[in-house]
């Protein structure tokens, strides 16, 4: 009978999961050792080592064990906002001494990108997304280049993206359909919404992605009214805004936390601190998926390692010629690929560097 009771128990809080995106891609991993040590919970907050989980029925702050740090081989494995994990409770209640993460769930998608500056190391921003808003403002400094940079970021992290060209009041409708086309030109098949805050332009297409357990996470710089938007969708002032320069358009980091929200309408968003530099972190060849046109045609050339630059029997450069294809759009390209081969070979530096302290460390013990 007791045994029924708890299975019942179970079973009702993995239905409350399913609120926060809970699934059976996560159910699956449980193990009979999951499920008897604690309960899958989702990290809607992070800090350092603690972590701010929801269970469903409540929220509790959690520490990670020094484990999941100690065996992290790179910072992309260490917890963060959006993920999945087990949560423990070795005190008598829920306070934050007797709440701590027991392991983490495998991840759907990761956003990550290459932290800015110059030291080779990835900034995670968050997990287990399932749409991401690329915001843009449409102004004079958009750049459709920089939109291409986003993209790619998006594909590489495994989730499906959404243009958002925001602060469509700012500017006349034949601009807004000049950069409409430019997106479509550089995105085929990807969603593209045109939104105005001011007069709740857009709102409604947006609203459809809001599905109950629906993660939607918003990339974009400062000033493109990220944090406005998602007050806009919540309903009620949760994210600090801040005013935009008139002379560039650009504003300041008015966001510099991730948070994972829950919307009224059942969807969740993750907002982000504005990117001031796109780097790509992964170094795989999924980030070049972000142009489709050109891996098309590439498959064409008389050789499979074309660089479309000056070889014999190059379809890219035949349709470069011929108007089909922008040269600018190619240079992006090689740019992307040149980046991919260059942040390929700094990490494999890294890891060599590990390898040679991770052996020193083990002859130092050794002869000790």
């Amino acid at each position: 009978m007791i045994e029924c009771e708890a299975g019942s128990i179970v079973k009702e809080r993995e239905e409350q999961l399913v609120e926060l995106g809970w699934d059976d891609f996560f159910a699956k991993q449980l193990s009979a050792k999951d499920r008897k040590r604690g309960q899958p919970g989702r990290i809607v907050e992070a800090f350092r080592k603690r972590f701010l989980v929801h269970l469903g029925d409540r929220v509790v702050w959690a520490l990670a064990r020094g484990a999941m740090f100690h065996r992290a081989k790179s910072r992309t494995e260490i917890p963060t906002v959006g993920d999945w994990v087990i949560v423990e409770f070795t005190g008598s209640g829920d306070d934050e001494e007797g709440v701590r993460l027991w392991r983490r769930l495998e991840r759907r998608s990761l956003l990550v990108r290459q932290a800015a500056g110059e030291q080779t190391r990835p900034q995670v921003i968050a997990a287990n997304i399932d749409t991401i808003f690329v915001t843009c403002a449409i102004h004079k400094e958009f750049n459709v280049r920089r939109v291409e940079r986003y993209l790619a970021l998006v594909e590489e992290s495994g989730a499906t993206p959404v243009v958002i060209l925001n602060k469509a009041d700012l500017v006349d409708e034949d601009l807004q359909e000049q950069v409409r086309e430019q997106i479509a030109q550089i995105a085929p098949g990807v969603d593209c919404i045109i939104t105005s805050m001011k007069d709740g332009r857009g709102v409604t297409e947006l609203e459809d992605y809001l599905e109950q357990g629906h993660t939607i996470a918003l990339i974009g710089s400062s000033g493109v009214g990220k944090s406005t938007l998602i007050n806009e969708l919540h309903g009620e002032q949760i994210q600090a805004t801040g005013a935009v320069r008139e002379q560039d358009g650009k504003g300041r980091h008015t966001t510099t936390t991730r948070q994972l929200v829950v919307l009224p309408s059942g969807g969740l968003l993750v907002d982000t601190p504005g990117m001031r530099e796109l780097g790509l972190w992964q170094a795989d060849e999924s980030a070049l998926e972000a142009f489709p046109e050109i891996e098309r045609l590439g498959a064409e050339c008389k050789f499979r390692d074309c660089l479309h630059e000056s070889e014999v029997g190059c379809a890219v450069k035949r349709a470069i010629e011929d108007g089909e294809l922008e040269e600018e759009r190619v240079e992006s390209w090689r740019k992307l690929k040149s980046e991919i081969e260059f942040q390929r070979e700094r990490q494999r530096e890294i890891e060599r560097i590990e390898r040679r302290r991770g052996a020193k460390i083990s002859k130092n013990k050794s002869s000790s």
